[in-house]
């Protein structure tokens, strides 16, 4: 009888073994999960002010539907609007997951800083950190002035030349959101 009951005591001791070692493996499986959580935890939340280190930004804004008018006895271009593109490069070490960037491009008329237009767009970017965006910036002039448009005009809302016109252009990054993720 008492080899028995030690038999029985025996089996229940190897049985919560057993069970212990299998909380045990389920634990370190969870503490797998928790290092490939704190793996997603590794990248990096993009804002304005980290995104330079992780993608390379390209932008140009040109000229546009022009006006010609004379101008002190010669004839000058107007510009009604600016094409605006920019394009991003992601850094090759890193993976990008759900990042957008908003832009806002302006122009500024030249003689009068008052007048300002701007359009503002979301770029999307993929995996490699690469994504391009463009929009149409009209320049800062009531639609009816170009119907009938005058050396007036020209002097509140532009410039001689192209160079000019784009120095009073430009644009600015007003919103990142998105994860930047080193590879492995």
């Amino acid at each position: 009888m008492k080899k028995i009951i030690a038999l029985l005591l025996a089996a229940v001791m190897c049985l919560s073994l057993v069970a212990c070692g299998n909380n045990s493996s389920s634990d370190n499986g969870s503490s797998d999960n928790g290092s490939s959580d704190n793996n997603k935890n590794n990248g990096v939340e993009l804002t304005t002010d980290n995104f330079n280190d992780y993608f390379d930004i390209s932008a140009t804004v040109k000229p546009g539907t022009k006006t010609m008018c004379m101008y002190k006895n010669d004839f000058v271009d107007l510009y009604k609007n600016l094409e605006c593109d920019i394009s991003f490069k992601g850094n090759p070490n890193y993976e990008f997951q759900n990042v957008v960037v908003e832009i806002e491009f302006y122009h500024t008329a030249p003689l009068n800083s008052e007048f300002e237009s701007s359009k503002t767009i979301s770029v999307s970017l993929n995996l490699a950190g690469n994504g391009y965006g463009s929009c149409v910036v009209d320049t800062p002039v009531q639609s009816e002035e170009w119907d009938n448009i005058s050396a007036t005009t020209y002097t509140f809302y532009s410039v001689k030349n192209i160079s000019t016109t784009l120095d009073y252009s430009g644009y600015s990054i007003v919103g990142v959101s998105g994860t930047a993720i080193k590879n492995n």
